[in-house]
């Protein structure tokens, strides 16, 4: 064992590109962010965007999950690890925020058409006195763009249009080599767009691109599922992209996140669609006159969505046993709802009743305020619930951390997360 204050936090530090920095690409960075890692932003709404976004939005939320996760003891590690000094005059009050907003680096807007220049020089043999405008790091410090010349993974989270994200795409394997080479993974976080269908629209100029599906889901930072899917693990041999894909896997594990690997894709991926299901026969029910929409939220909330947060469907039903649940199935599956369309809620949306927005949509909503407290109670206990788990498990007491692996690299303790105002996670109801 190694003694208490040695460095566990990320020994594999990486430098990631974040491309598209709206409310997924921000959870998206500030994931990987707090666990050390160097993160570059890009966004086309340019420079003054992103260091407003990283000063306001990012820096909030990283302060916010600092003070939740009781991190700020971890100065020293975090100086270790970004090789700076232990006190710095100029850091504030929240020490560990300030190192971990060093990490952030933000990336011009003539970001990629200056490298793609530079690349066709290169190739051609040519040169030229245009220099990409500089970056900005942490809290505004400039630095020099050339340290942007290769990333070790690429996260995007553009517009959900597959116009747009092809497009940049292109723009990012014309301007870094590595990724038009399938070097670097390129990790699209799209929610319905197949991979295949990506891949027909960039054509064979860009077949070599090591282009993965990682779809993180809303909060990012707070919700631990991520899927995954690559094309290049069929035929089940291994090769450099199928090496890469778990690469970006175990990345993903050492910042706390729980991926999965799809063997195949299907519109909707996994997550989506058992949402779909479970609320196709939800609307049914009160289509046909079952129950209100009041009664199915309270259903679920203090039925058997209780139990789903700590087992699965298939580990319930083992645990119930498969011969009731089969006969349980037999009276139960030819009932229910297997409609292709879903008119309910297009008659919904038509009319206006387009949700919490309207305050009416499936429930009616009283008033402004009803619907702030719903979304702030959702988001609080999808924080504590997480808090509860974070991975890097140790023993404050001895100073023993294990080396296990399902808790790699992170300097968290569940001792560190219990000691704040979160609830200890035996104590939890349901």
């Amino acid at each position: 064992m190694e003694p208490k204050g040695s460095l566990h936090w990320n020994p594999d530090q990486k430098r990631i590109l974040v491309v598209g920095c709206g409310f997924m690409g921000q959870g998206i960075a500030n994931s990987l962010l707090v666990y050390g890692h160097e993160v570059h932003l890009f966004d086309a709404r340019g420079l003054e965007f992103l260091d407003h976004m990283v000063n306001t939005n990012m820096r909030e939320t990283v302060e916010d999950f600092v003070s939740k996760t009781n991190m700020n003891h971890l100065e020293e590690d975090l100086a270790s690890l970004f090789n700076s000094p232990t006190k710095d005059p100029s850091r504030g009050a929240h020490p560990a925020v300030d190192m971990l907003m060093e990490g952030v680096h933000c990336l011009p807007g003539d970001y990629l058409q200056a490298k793609t220049l530079t690349t066709a020089q290169q190739q051609t043999g040519t040169s030229s006195k245009q220099k990409p405008k500089k970056s900005s790091r942490g809290a505004g410090n400039n630095y020099n763009s050339a340290t942007t010349e290769s990333f070790d993974v690429i996260f995007e989270a553009v517009f959900e249009d597959i116009e747009v994200k092809c497009h940049v795409y292109r723009q990012l394997a014309d301007a870094l080599p590595a990724v038009k080479e399938g070097k670097v993974p390129v990790c699209s976080n799209t929610s319905s767009l197949l991979l295949k269908d990506l891949r027909a629209k960039l054509g064979k100029a860009y077949e070599k691109l090591d282009l993965t599906i990682a779809h993180f889901v809303g909060p990012a930072l707070y919700m631990p599922v991520v899927e995954l899917y690559s094309d290049r693990l069929l035929g089940g041999t291994t090769t450099a992209a199928t090496t890469r894909i778990h690469v970006v896997k175990k990345l993903l594990e050492r910042c706390g996140k729980k991926p999965i690997l799809m063997k195949k894709e299907v519109a909707g991926f996994v997550h989506a669609r058992l949402q779909a299901c479970l609320l196709r026969e939800c609307i049914a029910l009160v289509h046909d006159g079952v129950c209100s929409a009041g009664d199915v939220d309270d259903t679920v909330t203090y039925g058997f969505g209780r139990r789903y947060n700590q087992v699965g469907p298939f580990a319930q039903a083992d645990l119930v046993g498969l011969e009731l649940i089969s006969k349980t199935h037999a009276q139960i599956f030819p009932s229910l709802c297997n409609d292709t369309t879903d008119k309910y809620t297009k008659a919904l949306a038509d009319t206006r009743h387009r949700g919490a927005a309207d305050r009416q949509g499936y429930r009616a909503w009283a008033n402004e305020a009803a619907v702030q407290i719903a979304k702030e109670s959702r988001d609080e206990e999808i924080q504590r619930r997480l808090i509860c788990d974070l991975p890097g498990v140790g023993s404050e007491a001895t100073g023993e951390i294990p080396n296990s692996a399902n808790a790699p690299g992170a300097s968290f303790t569940r001792a560190a997360a219990r000691s704040s105002s979160v609830p200890n996670k035996r104590s939890r109801v349901g």
